[in-house]
């Protein structure tokens, strides 16, 4: 189980660099330019926001909200990334195809988010993550 919570992918330092700049870029501008502004105008946001999957505008603004910022988070630490990754693919995805499904300009942005994260889940967080110092400190290679 832990290999499959942490194991970094085994990446070269080279490799290892680009995926950390994979987890920033995305993993930051999730969480302030989306998830952030999404806490900040909750009060706004909560009886108004759209609810593809049925669980009622609050839950719905609350996955995002996780998703934005708590996955992103661990993204941009490089912890439980492939979990984190899968949380950023299925939210994005239900953007991409079930809240902006009309035009490719508003569903290019989430989709480019969605292919980052998927490449993440396949590719794993390399050595500068918090998932390969706690793979490592468990005695593995």
């Amino acid at each position: 189980m832990k290999k499959f919570l942490f194991h970094w992918g085994g990446h070269s330092m080279p490799s290892s660099v680009g995926l950390l700049m994979i987890r920033i870029a995305a993993g930051g501008v999730l969480v302030y330019y989306h998830g952030w502004a999404k806490i900040s105008s909750y009060s706004k946001l909560v009886e108004d926001f759209q609810d593809p999957l049925g669980l009622g505008s609050q839950w719905s603004l609350i996955a995002a909200i996780a998703a934005e910022v708590g996955c992103s988070i661990l993204l941009i630490l490089g912890l439980m990334t492939r979990w984190a990754s899968a949380g950023v693919v299925f939210t994005m995805a239900v953007i991409s195809f079930l809240v902006h499904k009309a035009t490719i300009s508003e569903i290019e942005l989430p989709m480019i988010y969605l292919l980052m994260a998927l490449a993440l889940i396949f590719l794993g967080a390399g050595r500068i993550s918090l998932d390969a110092a706690i793979y490592r400190g468990s005695g593995k290679k």
